[in-house]
């Protein structure tokens, strides 16, 4: 893993913490042009290519969605998600997130994207996601998230990932802490 990528995951949350978190537009209001995503996911991989299954699938996922009209946004998200399986791997990528307002409490985001580094096989373009979401009040939501990557010399791995999300402000600074735990941890395992 890059440590570009890993500034990216703390300079990001740490800034949209430092410029007055308590402005920043988490849902949709009147006369409101965007809102941000700021999901912390917390969840299970099922790898659909073979029999391995991981064992917990931590990922963040940092985005601007521009309002449409009344009930639609889209935008640009990127995600960065670390998972364990026989050791930490980790992966990032970008997605285009479209935002649909079931009602004044609940929306549902459908995310198709690239991954751009699995951590087996980090440089290059490592693959394919499509991820949905219900959310509800903007900081909590249930996600679904289907990845296709690269796995030489066996092919296509393809893992169904699951998860528990939360977003808002609580998103904000879980995914700020768990940026700055997993700077540590990779600091700390490149000593050994």
């Amino acid at each position: 893993m890059s440590s570009r990528c890993l500034c990216v995951f703390l300079v990001l949350p740490a800034a949209l913490i430092a410029s007055g978190h308590g402005d920043l537009p988490y849902r949709p209001a009147p006369g409101r042009d965007f809102i941000l995503v700021t999901d912390f996911i917390a969840g299970f991989p099922v790898d659909l290519s073979s029999e391995r299954n991981g064992k917990l699938d931590l990922s963040t996922e940092l985005g601007l969605l521009l309002r449409l009209d009344e009930g639609h946004h889209l935008g640009p998200a990127v995600s960065f998600g670390c998972w364990l399986d026989g050791g930490w791997h980790s992966r990032w990528g970008v997605s285009a997130r479209y935002r649909l307002e079931l009602s004044e409490r609940m929306c549902v985001d459908v995310a198709p994207g690239l991954i751009l580094s699995d951590s087996p096989y980090p440089d290059g373009f490592a693959g394919f996601s499509l991820g949905a979401s219900l959310v509800m009040d903007s900081w909590i939501g249930l996600h679904a998230r289907l990845d296709a990557t690269e796995s030489l010399p066996e092919g296509t791995d393809t893992v169904l990932r699951l998860g528990l999300g939360i977003g808002g402000e609580p998103g904000l600074y879980t995914s700020a802490a768990a940026s700055v735990a997993g700077l540590i941890a990779w600091r700390v395992s490149e000593m050994d």
